[in-house]
């Protein structure tokens, strides 16, 4: 294979690569709905009041997490009745599973029932962050 193929062929791959990452990042931060179906460790559950909490599931190794829970807790602040916890996955790696959590961060939004309302994954921006929170719970986009 002479040069100019092997370049037009490496720019294809590349081309291609770059497409697929673009459309894995595109649901990145942003609300989805969620099953229901599994029951949350009561740490992971709001309380004194709160309506609504944001569990984000993170790991040591994870890249973008501690942004992420920057731009939570900024998000949150100024918000009563809406509180933050960040839990490590590996301490809580059945109830993990069985949410489908694959990547960290993962962010739970909790209803003041305790029931799921959405998840984000990925870390959000904060202007996402705030659409998010502004959203009436459960109403995933």
């Amino acid at each position: 294979m002479d040069l100019p193929a092997r370049v037009a062929l490496l720019l294809a791959a590349l081309a291609v690569a770059a497409a697929l990452w673009s459309l894995r990042q595109r649901g990145s931060g942003r609300v989805r709905a969620v099953d229901a179906g599994t029951t949350l460790p009561s740490a992971w559950t709001p309380r004194d009041g709160a309506d609504l909490t944001l569990v984000q599931i993170s790991s040591r190794y994870c890249s973008s997490c501690a942004r992420s829970a920057r731009v939570w807790t900024a998000a949150v602040a100024d918000r009563p009745g809406v509180g933050f916890v960040e839990v490590d996955a590996e301490d809580h790696l059945d109830v993990v599973r069985g949410l489908g959590v694959l990547t960290t961060p993962t962010t739970l939004i909790v209803d003041a029932a305790g029931a799921l309302a959405g998840r984000v994954s990925g870390a959000p921006s904060p202007r996402q962050a705030a659409e998010a929170l502004d959203q009436p719970i459960g109403a995933a986009r």
